[in-house]
């Protein structure tokens, strides 16, 4: 990878590990992160580097999924989800981000074509 910068996809990002992923791949100095993030949780958008691109939308959200695989993408870290409590206490929410939102992630790899690792 000597030379140019990895694109990867974080969702999810604004979680404890989405956040500690994001930073992580920040302080490589090969890697641009193209990061998704609910626009919840503060501590993403503190990161403040010209690799770092943020998007703000709903997992769930077809065409939102769609536009962030672009041709460049090449590792995908999907991290988007309700945890069981807020899954269990808003079961419609939990069912749109867990399981058609992860589905609409793979279909977007699949469709994209050059994404060999989720």
């Amino acid at each position: 990878m000597i030379g140019k910068f990895m694109h990867v996809l974080v969702t999810g990002a604004n979680g404890f590990i989405g956040t500690h992923i994001v930073r992580s791949l920040l302080n490589g100095s090969m890697v641009f992160a193209r990061v998704i993030a609910a626009d919840r949780a503060p501590p993403i958008h503190t990161i403040s580097d010209s690799r770092f691109d943020l998007r703000t939308g709903d997992i769930a959200d077809a065409d939102f999924v769609r536009s962030l695989f672009t041709d460049d993408i090449e590792l995908v870290f999907h991290l988007a989800g309700l945890v069981s409590g807020a899954a269990e206490a808003y079961f419609d929410a939990g069912f749109a981000t867990n399981l058609n939102g992860t589905r609409l992630v793979f279909e977007a790899c699949r469709s994209l074509g050059t994404v060999p690792r989720i």
